[in-house]
């Protein structure tokens, strides 16, 4: 018997025909966009609003630096002041008697320096390849 009251169900639901839908494919494409829109709104306030906290907590938790003191300007150099001029440089003095001359040199003459001639710097990359 049950199969007998199944079939009739179905076939009583069958002659009914199908039931009108309450929406639209369109309708749907376009609620979905409009909540995706709302939600986009929401997170970019919801960003900015957590970034500005972020900044006013760090300016009011981080130790401020005190005001620097104003800078004045230099007052004018005073005519008492004791800068003095350097000396300008004059010519080498003369050897004395107390330094030593090499024998074989004229006397007030100085010894030639002692200088080489200078060598050839190396080079990197061969003469030949």
């Amino acid at each position: 018997m049950r199969e007998d009251d199944l079939r009739a169900t179905f076939d009583a639901l069958h002659a009914k025909g199908t039931p009108a839908r309450p929406f639209e494919a369109a309708d749907i494409i376009r609620e979905g966009g409009r909540q995706r829109r709302a939600h986009r709104t929401w997170a970019v306030i919801g960003t900015g609003l957590a970034t500005a906290a972020a900044v006013v907590a760090a300016l009011l938790l981080l130790p401020s630096a005190p005001a620097p003191e104003p800078v004045l300007p230099a007052d004018p150099p005073t005519p008492s002041s004791s800068f003095t001029v350097p000396p300008t440089p004059t010519a080498p003095p003369a050897p004395n008697s107390s330094q030593v001359v090499p024998s074989g040199t004229p006397p007030g003459s100085h010894p030639a320096p002692n200088t080489t001639a200078p060598q050839q710097p190396p080079t990197s990359i061969p003469a030949t390849f």
